[in-house]
């Protein structure tokens, strides 16, 4: 017997629930994690959170109780529910400007 995942269930989210210390969200893969709200700059310190909305897997949508309303994208979320996934982004950002940089050098010449 073997187990299959979604393909691309890392980008899916799947719960969503507000707490007062973050917001918990749950991955289709089974990574779970919470975003602290200290880590999103559009909300404002005092900011009251009216709830939390998922409208489709890759989206999370904050409403405020003043009627704003700010979006979290999946990946942004992913980097607080799964320690690998930050480094694995970093690796493929730091050899695409290696890339670029060999490409630039090339040019030079």
């Amino acid at each position: 017997m073997s187990t299959v995942l979604v393909r691309n269930a890392a980008r899916m989210m799947t719960s969503a629930e507000l707490l007062k210390q973050g917001i918990n969200v749950t991955f289709a893969d089974g990574q779970q994690g919470r975003v602290p709200f200290a880590e999103i700059s559009e909300i404002k310190e005092g900011e009251c959170l009216d709830r939390v909305e998922l409208p489709n897997p890759y989206e999370l949508i904050l409403l405020t109780a003043t009627g704003g309303t700010v979006e979290l994208p999946w990946d942004f979320v992913r980097h607080f529910c799964d320690s690998s996934y930050r480094p694995s982004v970093e690796a493929v950002s730091l050899a695409g400007r290696r890339s670029d940089g060999t490409r630039v050098r090339q040019l030079r010449v």
